[in-house]
């Protein structure tokens, strides 16, 4: 992806369910009544790393929205079908924020 992209994307929290067998296990679940918001999408580094006999490919992109303060590095970015993990929350000028999330890695 070239430059940047306009798209709809959605933030999720992770909750705690029960299983059904006296334990609990985690679910994401739509962090907004209004699920999905625009956001500006860029492409950022990736990478490839070799472990436990198979290769594993990241992908960090940017998204670029209005700021909102409800967000943490524990949740995440579902855009296109794909779960992206927060790893950096950065203010950018004027209402906006940058969020930078990784793509081929556990949460």
């Amino acid at each position: 992806m070239g430059g940047s992209t306009q798209a709809r994307i959605r933030f999720e929290r992770a909750t705690r369910s029960p299983d059904g067998a006296g334990g609990a296990r985690r679910v994401w679940a739509a962090l907004d009544r209004r699920p999905e918001v625009w956001a500006r999408v860029r492409a950022g580094s990736g990478g490839e790393s070799f472990e436990g006999g198979r290769v594993n490919a990241t992908a960090m992109v940017v998204f670029r929205l209005r700021r909102r303060s409800d967000l943490t590095p524990l949740d995440r970015i579902l855009w296109q079908g794909v779960a992206y993990n927060i790893r950096t929350l950065l203010p950018a000028a004027g209402s906006f924020m940058e969020i930078e999330a990784e793509r081929g890695v556990p949460s």
